[in-house]
This record gives structure tokens, C-alpha cells and sequence, in this order.
């Protein structure tokens, strides 16, 4: 049974400053975005209805390493004005203490900020995905897994230029302690169907600035270890040119997945 929670509200800013931080704010405001505060978890996420919303589309987003939840509404705010979709991001890093909220509150945040926007703006949970960038991809794999056990709201997960690491270290710079969601795909010992045949989107570009031809590499291994889970790797878009932010910055790339998210919640889908 879940436990009761106190209904969300919304408002203009974020409780914790980072509105008046943030370099996308500015175009976050004038778009009209909104703000739902977890003051629990030192978090929220940042909301973006279209105007005379119909498709029930929604696409949650999360950032990378460093980022914010208006960079990523920022950057995908134009194809969400183009094909009609709402967005929801949200803040899981803590920028006072630099630290990431673990995967199990990642996906406890997203579903609360899901219902909110299926009572008060009607968003239609069966047409959700998630679109994580770089650390945000990486945590992905685990928030969609948590919402495959549960909910099932996800039809399609994003990652760009956040891979499945071989060795299951998804921050080398931040100690060398494997994660135990990752080693248990690695290794093949998550129950055979627990992702139930979602898809995945993956990017990596060979020249990323931050990775190198690593980020190839653990796309690579992902594409190998998410079927084992029951995950259909929908595409893999290795571009050999391309950068850490090639998802976004290459209108056919981008297009691409966001086609496919299109079509896998389409009505009668």
C-alpha cells in the first residue's frame, strides 16, 4: 500500500536558489516553466506544460554531471513546443554537498512528480519516457529497472553519453567502488525480464571530450547487457564524430529518439 504524501504544489522558483543561479532560468521563466519543491531531499523538478496540452505525451528529465534541471528544460524545450510534449526535470544533485541522490530516490521523485502532472495537468502515465544525459544516463538504467517493477510508466528510455561501465565504476574520479545495480546487470543476475521489453536509445559520440572512445565502449556493453534483462535496444547511434553533447547538438540524432518516443506513444500503441 503507498503511503499517504502531501499533495504537491507548484511555483515560480525553486525553494533552494538555484533559479537565481542557473543560466537557463531565464528562458525556463519566459517559457513559463513551473517549480514542484522536495524540501526532503534537498531536491525538486522543474515542469514545462504546452500550451492547450492534448498529447499526454510526458518526458522526464535528468541532467548530467554538475548540471541543473534547467539546463535540460533549456535544451529540449524547442521540440517540446514542436511536437507537444510536457516536460518534467529533476534536480538530483545537491550542489552544497556535491552529492547525487541515490537511484532509489531518483525514481521515487519522478513517479511523486509523475502523478502530479497526471491530476493537475492530465498526463497520460502510460505515454512517459525518460531522458537521462551523461551521470543522468547512467542513473537511468536503474530508475527505469525501479519503474519496470512498479509502474511500467516508461516507454522508452534515452541515454546520451551515459554508458553501462564493464566494471560497474559509474564515477572513477569519485572512488572506484563498484555500483551493485550495475554489477548485477553486468553480471546477468537481474531476473530475466525486468525491464518487461522496454526500449532504449542509446548515443555515444567517439570524440567525447570527456570519455574518449570509453563512452563507445560502455555503450557497446550496454547494448550487450540490457537484453539479458529483457530491454530491447531499440537503436544505438554511434556517431564517430560526434562529442559529449552530440545528442542535442545534432538535430538528426536528436530527431531520431524523440521520433521513436513519438511513435511508441502513439494513441492505440
Amino acid at each position: 500500500m503507498r503511503t499517504p504524501v502531501a499533495p504537491l504544489t507548484e511555483s515560480a522558483r525553486d525553494a533552494l536558489g538555484y533559479s537565481a543561479q542557473a543560466r537557463s532560468f531565464a528562458v525556463c521563466r519566459q517559457a513559463g516553466v513551473r517549480v514542484i519543491d522536495f524540501p526532503e531531499e534537498h531536491s525538486f523538478a522543474a515542469l514545462w506544460v504546452p500550451p492547450k496540452y492534448a498529447s499526454g505525451r510526458v518526458l522526464v528529465l535528468l541532467h548530467g554531471t554538475g548540471g541543473t534541471a534547467y539546463d535540460e528544460i533549456k535544451d529540449e524545450l524547442e521540440s517540446a513546443k514542436q511536437h507537444g510534449y510536457m516536460l518534467i526535470a529533476l534536480q538530483w544533485l545537491n550542489k552544497e554537498t556535491q552529492r547525487y541522490l541515490d537511484a532509489p530516490i531518483v525514481w521515487r521523485l519522478v513517479d511523486r512528480a509523475l502523478h502530479h502532472a497526471a491530476a493537475q495537468h492530465k498526463a497520460d502515465l502510460a505515454k512517459a519516457a525518460l531522458c537521462g544525459f551523461s551521470r543522468g544516463g547512467a542513473v537511468s538504467y536503474e530508475t527505469a529497472w525501479r519503474d519496470a517493477q512498479e509502474h511500467r510508466h516508461f516507454k522508452l528510455v534515452i541515454c546520451h553519453s551515459g554508458g553501462v561501465p564493464p566494471n560497474a565504476v559509474t564515477a572513477p574520479g569519485e572512488g572506484w567502488r563498484p555500483d551493485t545495480f550495475f554489477s548485477r546487470l553486468n553480471a546477468g543476475t537481474l531476473e530475466p525480464d525486468s525491464y518487461h521489453g522496454l526500449n532504449f536509445f542509446l548515443y555515444s559520440g567517439d570524440r567525447d571530450e570527456q570519455w574518449g572512445m570509453q563512452m563507445s565502449e560502455q555503450m557497446a556493453h550496454a547494448q550487450q547487457v540490457l537484453p539479458l534483462a529483457g530491454a530491447k535496444v531499440a537503436a544505438w547511434v554511434r556517431d564517430p564524430r560526434g562529442d559529449h553533447m552530440g545528442f542535442r547538438k545534432t538535430a538528426s540524432i536528436h530527431e531520431q529518439g524523440i521520433g521513436l518516443f513519438l511513435r511508441l506513444t502513439a494513441d492505440g500503441k
